[in-house]
């Protein structure tokens, strides 16, 4: 028997053999016909042929996915402008905690929604929370994508033995764990609104300590609030990442994911526009149905609904798999 090397030269000096005008572009190897029996291909050999397991494959993908995420993550703070972009939405959490610190101090007429407490709007769709969203989004993800290709990385980096799917995964994740790092001064105020009453007191004459427990509020809305904005959020961050997959340059991504996101306020603020100039019920409801911050109002009150859930993971889950093909497209034109 002729070792496998032999064969592969001989297997190169009959292809080199046949005319150019009949070669194939590629070089076929003899091999017997394929039989399927259940699970399994075997040939007419009598070899068996199994196909690749799915779990391989799918442990290959989180393992790819996991090392674009804990490079993106390095990288996230290396740079300074994270720094102030944290600072500017602990900032903006902070102004709007003083907002119902103020209004719980002369009671809850002041309350934008009176149907709400004042801690549902806190966690709902207020101006501070869609106003901090609607730029945030658009500063976080602009990078992702176009500013590899300004770099001339993005090409290198599909060259990688790593599939755009699992690039686009691991920039995904890695920018709603920085959306959720940006969110969570929100449930911080929160918890320190629920343990401290805003006074102090020394504890063996030096240690400063709270003087009593603060506001007793209902969890529910916290709890649902903060579900929605996870949810929602990766809405928005897919979104984004899908802007920048379609730009070369990071200022064209931001002002696109810009105009997506003024599109879900437009369609946020068309309920009440549409109510004013007596539209019919049923298409305020169609509006309030595809609403995003409609859908973070519903979560606010406590309400979770598994069908809004299962709504923007399918959208989120479109808008990965177009940004995987989009980003290749744009790359050959």
């Amino acid at each position: 028997m002729e070792p496998p090397r032999a064969l592969f030269n001989q297997s190169l000096v009959s292809a080199s053999s046949v005319p150019p005008s009949a070669a194939p572009h590629f070089l076929v190897t003899a091999q017997a016909p394929l039989v399927c029996t259940g699970t399994a291909v075997s040939h007419l050999d009598g070899t068996i042929a199994t196909p690749p397991r799915a779990w391989p494959l799918l442990r290959q993908l989180l393992h790819r996915t996991g090392v674009v995420f804990a490079w993106e993550i390095k990288t996230f703070f290396l740079r300074p402008a994270s720094y102030f972009l944290l600072l500017a939405a602990a900032l903006v959490a902070g102004w709007s905690f003083s907002w119902l610190v103020t209004l719980l101090s002369h009671g809850t007429d002041p309350a934008l929604r009176p149907a709400d407490d004042l801690v549902s709007q806190f966690v709902g769709p207020n101006v501070f929370l869609i106003g901090g969203c609607t730029l945030l989004v658009p500063l976080l993800t602009m990078n992702a994508i176009a500013d590899e290709r300004r770099r001339a990385s993005w090409e290198l980096l599909l060259t990688a033995p790593v599939s755009s799917l699992a690039v686009v995964l691991g920039k995904f994740a890695a920018l709603w764990s920085f959306f959720l790092t940006c969110i969570a001064p929100w449930l911080y105020y929160l918890i320190v609104l629920r343990g401290w009453n805003g006074t102090i007191r020394f504890k063996w004459g030096f240690v400063p300590w709270s003087d009593g427990p603060g506001l007793a509020f209902d969890l529910g809305p916290v709890c649902g609030g903060a579900i929605g904005l996870a949810v929602i959020g990766a809405t928005f961050v897919a979104l984004g990442l899908f802007c920048s997959g379609l730009c070369r340059r990071p200022a064209s991504a931001a002002l696109l994911s810009l105009f997506g996101m003024g599109t879900i306020l437009a369609v946020g603020l068309a309920p009440r526009i549409l109510e004013f100039w007596n539209i019919p019920r049923e298409s305020i409801q169609f509006v309030e149905a595809i609403s995003c911050w409609a859908h973070l109002e519903r979560f606010s009150r406590g309400v979770i609904e598994p069908r809004l859930i299962a709504g923007h993971l399918t959208v989120c889950v479109l808008l990965l798999w177009a940004t995987a093909l989009v980003s290749r497209r744009v790359d050959q034109e």
